[in-house]
């Protein structure tokens, strides 16, 4: 197959596999183990160090100048840069010796790219659908509010064009580079499946939050499978920027623009007489537009899913050790209690 296989034509071919029903050599055990406790660690790397740095230095400011934490410029940069110029260059160390195997490039068309969109949002709906059952029983049974501080962020920032590169240009590409591009390089070789699953698990983990973690996952098997076929992070990264641009550009405006209070307050005779509240028109298009995506993209999901497949690798971990291998090694261990343990201390923190 060559590389500039169209991938309208081909249904998502695999890149370097070998057929379904070829043999594989078995990997190495501890070697295996040994690789994805290397993935867990970067990922605690990635994750803690810029936490401690963005702790600090957001300690220091708000001890220089109080008013300087209230600066949304400032809150971004130390909330978000840290990850990408202190914790990423300190993970990459971690896993640097992991052999990393480039995919072929695939184009994947316009119309394939296209359907992905909608699909992507679908996804993000199912996530937060589970995410805000699971908020509600949390917060009628221990009194906590379960929320995302990036999401209030960026609901409560009143500058568009700081969402724009922090939430939709400059947050995808880093993402998609640390999560798609140096991940499933790197553990493809071990099966195609495991490679997106711990892709996106990883990537839900490293939101930090519950309020972001089922729909992080939902999407990142999305992003995770589009690059593993195409080889591409312009695609990935393209479908991520979407789904962060409707939900950090477009809708704080619709929120920042409408009376929310008297919208839910509104009774049908006076939605009968003409007397809107503020922002309603704003809101009932945008409501029509949400559930537009999610209609369509419920169906296109439908129809692309016969397509989805997985090839089978040359290290394709065998069944009956492949949990434990993934997951049961110090790296993955360290990595999950630390995730579980900073959402333990959010949800704390807001119930106090």
């Amino acid at each position: 197959m060559s590389d500039n296989t169209n991938i309208n034509d081909t249904y998502f071919p695999g890149a370097q596999t070998v057929s379904p029903h070829a043999p594989t050599v078995g990997p190495d055990r501890k070697r295996t183990k040994e690789i994805f406790s290397l993935i867990g660690f970067y990922a605690l790397i990635i994750v803690g160090a810029a936490n401690l740095y963005a702790v600090g230095i957001t300690g220091a400011l708000a001890a220089l100048s109080p008013g300087l934490m209230s600066n949304t410029l400032v809150i971004f940069i130390c909330g978000m840069l840290p990850i990408y110029i202190i914790g990423l260059p300190l993970g990459y160390c971690a896993i640097r010796k992991i052999p990393a195997v480039t995919l072929p490039k695939k184009s994947m068309g316009a119309g394939v790219f296209l359907a992905c969109l909608p699909i992507a949002m679908f996804m993000m709906f199912a996530g937060n659908l589970i995410g805000n059952v699971l908020s509600s029983y949390l917060t009628s049974a221990f009194d906590v509010e379960v929320s995302s501080a990036a999401a209030q962020l960026l609901e409560n920032s009143s500058n568009p064009l700081l969402n724009l590169i922090f939430a939709v240009l400059l947050g995808p590409f880093m993402e998609e580079l640390m999560f798609r591009k140096l991940l499933i390089d790197r553990i493809r070789i071990f099966g195609e499946r495991r490679a997106v699953i711990v892709s996106a698990v990883l990537f839900g983990f490293f939101h930090g939050n519950l309020s972001q973690f089922f729909y992080a996952i939902s999407v990142g098997l999305l992003l995770g499978y589009v690059y593993l076929r195409t080889g591409r992070l312009s695609y990935s990264f393209g479908i991520h920027a979407f789904v962060n641009f409707i939900g950090g550009v477009i809708a704080p405006l619709v929120i920042q623009n409408i009376d929310a209070d008297a919208i839910a307050a509104l009774e049908t005779d006076a939605l009968l007489s003409g007397a809107l509240p503020e922002g309603f028109l704003l809101y009932a298009g945008y409501t029509i537009l949400m559930g537009l995506f999610f209609l369509g993209g419920l169906a296109l999901l439908i129809i692309f899913a016969r397509r989805v497949h997985f090839y089978r690798t040359p290290m394709e971990l065998p069944k009956g050790g492949r949990f434990s291998a993934v997951w049961f090694n110090p790296g993955m261990i360290c990595f999950i209690i630390a995730e579980l343990a900073l959402m333990t201390v959010t949800l704390l923190q807001t119930a106090m």
